[in-house]
């Protein structure tokens, strides 16, 4: 019988045994039978020599022993070399080397600083080596492009795999399509002129940890910065009657937000990484238009209270390519008979413009 899998999966590529021949098959499993009984063991792991331990039991994966080597390929961190993996009646069964050492949660407490401290420098250093990794394509599955296992997503441990992150996050949903409301989203937009167009990578990364970190922001702007700074906008500037509970609070939302961006950007140029990404770029007209937004008097700049965002900000300000945006959209609302804030000409004024939108 064929199997038919879920719209929002891919067919799984089932991981492959490694060195998994009938001398290694004897050899281990005649050990287990051997050993299994006055050997030392932890859970599901038998040590079966000072140097060599075996991984065995019915909820075990090929796909661990994959991930393993290809860690071990393509970081420094000392991850157990694999000896053999193959699957028997059900059963799987990883052989790998043993590295000595302790469960790091053990005696946690009773650690002193400067030895928790080293702990979670390397520890910082090997996510970081992670990281790096280049993702070979978009999916979202195992390293062998198959089924993923995390008990911490709801549902079914097993799951995907996803063709890319945005089926990915339709399983995190439950099935639920995103912003169906609005198919024309900015952020959506965003997100497709950078996959289709950006390919030198100039305002993206590559890079895993980068990846998802700008993902991470961009959520944040069209969920966060976009909404909010746009309430406050109307509340402030454009609807009828003065709600000065929706004026306070939206005017706080935005502040909030600007605080969160001022202490992401400490001791840092751009959101992401080493360079200027979309990320940061998102950002952008909203906060230029922030004066406006909330009715700063003339002369004063509300940035200055966030000292980083302001650096930010004006430093995005200063690219050329903004320069040609602007321009271009300053020509483009003139032949709409708009001036560059949006007023129509001959208008000078928010009293000027509601008069207006009366008569």
């Amino acid at each position: 019988m064929r199997r038919v899998y879920p719209l929002h999966t891919i067919v799984p590529s089932e991981s492959k045994p490694i060195n998994d021949t009938y001398l290694n098959r004897f050899l281990i499993l005649a050990s287990i039978k051997l050993l299994k009984h006055f050997r030392p063991r932890n859970g599901g792991i038998l040590f079966l020599t000072d140097k060599i331990c075996v991984k065995y039991g019915p909820l075990k994966n090929l796909s661990e022993a994959s991930t393993m080597q290809f860690i071990r390929q393509h970081t420094s961190i000392p991850v157990p070399r694999i000896i053999c993996s193959f699957t028997r009646k059900g059963w799987t069964y990883i052989v790998m080397e043993r590295i000595h050492g302790d469960m790091i949660g053990r005696g946690w407490t009773s650690r002193a600083h400067e030895s928790k401290a080293k702990i979670l420098s390397q520890l910082k250093v090997m996510v970081a080596d992670m990281r790096k990794i280049a993702p070979p394509n978009l999916a979202v599955c195992n390293v062998d492009g198959g089924i993923l296992y995390d008990s911490r997503i709801y549902g079914p441990m097993q799951f995907g795999p996803f063709k890319d992150i945005q089926d990915f996050h339709k399983h995190l949903r439950g099935g639920l399509e995103a912003h169906v409301d609005n198919p024309g989203d900015s952020g959506a937009i965003i997100q497709y002129l950078e996959e289709v167009y950006d390919k030198e990578r100039k305002l993206t990364y590559d890079s895993l940890n980068e990846k998802y970190l700008l993902n991470q922001w961009h959520h944040f702007q069209t969920s966060g910065q976009g909404p909010y700074f746009g309430q406050c906008g109307w509340f402030n500037v454009l609807h009828q009657e003065k709600l000065p509970s929706a004026i306070e609070r939206y005017t706080k939302e935005v502040h909030s937000i600007l605080g969160v961006l001022n202490n992401a950007l400490q001791g840092k140029i751009w959101l992401v990484g080493d360079k200027c990404t979309f990320a940061d770029l998102a950002f952008l007209p909203w906060n230029a238009r922030l004066g406006a937004t909330l009715l700063t008097p003339p002369g004063e700049d509300t940035l200055k209270q966030y000292p980083n965002v302001q650096i930010w900000h004006n430093r995005m300000l200063g690219r050329d390519s903004w320069k040609k945006v602007m321009t271009t959209r300053d020509k483009l609302m003139d032949e709409h008979g708009l001036q560059p804030n949006g007023m129509p000409k001959g208008i000078n004024n928010m009293t000027e413009y509601e008069e207006l939108m009366t008569n």
